[in-house]
């Protein structure tokens, strides 16, 4: 759900960045998508419950609203001193905190001319890709359970490497 969620928030903000992103997130959204299915039965099995706090808040808002702009300025910055491969470099990070407010940094800095189109793009595949890989510690925390983080592990290497390999792909033909 996280990709095609930061492939809408790239096609509502900055739609000439979609051509770049769509490829890559499809891909690992349909990786995602076929591994749950195929492993839909084993789920079957209990699971402690976990706490989770409610998406919507006034905190959530305020905290996305503030990652956004923070993004944003880091990302100005970077772009300044360090062309796109800064504002690439701070997309992976910004993935391991809030690829939504990385995805949506990217898309405005893009609409307003600070960053190409296809390096918005870009940086929403590897915004997505960082928020996907750090789930991995938070799994292992929560379930304790290296059978589980080792299956989760390597299914999520091989969705990131399928949207890489579509990224390069799409870059070089």
């Amino acid at each position: 759900a996280m990709f095609v969620r930061n492939l809408v928030i790239l096609a509502i903000f900055a739609p000439a960045s979609v051509a770049i992103a769509i490829w890559p997130l499809l891909a690992m959204t349909a990786g995602a998508v076929i591994f749950a299915w195929k492993n839909r039965a084993r789920g079957a099995e209990h699971v402690r419950s976990l706490h989770l706090d409610s998406p919507v808040s006034l905190r959530h808002v305020l905290t996305f609203g503030a990652l956004f702009v923070l993004m944003e300025m880091i990302g100005t910055i970077g772009t300044r001193y360090l062309g796109k491969f800064g504002f690439l470099a701070l997309s992976l990070l910004g993935g391991t905190v809030s690829s939504a407010s990385t995805t949506a940094a990217a898309a405005a800095m893009a609409i307003h001319g600070k960053l190409s189109p296809d390096v918005a793009g870009v940086a929403t595949v590897f915004a997505s890709i960082a928020s996907a890989l750090v789930n991995l510690p938070l799994i292992q925390r929560q379930s304790h359970n290296k059978r589980l983080t080792r299956t989760l592990a390597a299914i999520l290497l091989i969705v990131v490497a399928a949207g890489l390999l579509v990224l390069v792909a799409r870059e070089r033909y």
